[in-house]
């Protein structure tokens, strides 16, 4: 095999892996009534509603579904002001019923108090 081949290889099992970093993804979700938007990547972001000023939040133990491919439902933790909450993010078409806009992530965010439902875009 020639090297190029083998090089080509060896570096898709190391992505595979996760030994060499793959490109973040970044998040941006919303939903209606209430109000409110999230944007983050694997590490932070930031939430914001009409009522509150916009947070910064902290992102961590990105997971997938087991099972499925990679981004077919993905779940992290985020925290701000001292409390967590759970996001999940699933490849599933939405529609906001605010507009024609199609979008192909759902996403469901579970607070202590609050279960928010929205869209999401997902880019790399």
């Amino acid at each position: 095999m020639n090297r190029f081949i083998s090089a080509v290889l060896f570096a898709s099992f190391l992505i595979g892996t996760g030994a060499i970093a793959q490109a973040a993804e970044t998040y941006n979700c919303h939903g209606t009534e209430p109000f409110w938007s999230i944007e983050f990547d694997q590490t932070s972001g930031t939430y914001a509603d009409p009522m509150n000023e916009s947070v910064a939040v902290k992102v961590d133990n990105k997971r997938e579904a087991a099972g499925f491919s990679a981004g077919v439902a993905t779940v992290f933790d985020i925290y701000a002001n001292g409390k967590k909450a759970v996001v999940a993010v699933t490849m599933n078409s939405c529609n906001n019923g605010m507009s024609d806009e199609e979008f192909d992530y759902q996403v469901v965010i579970i607070g202590n108090d609050d279960v928010l439902m929205g869209c999401c875009r997902v880019t790399k």
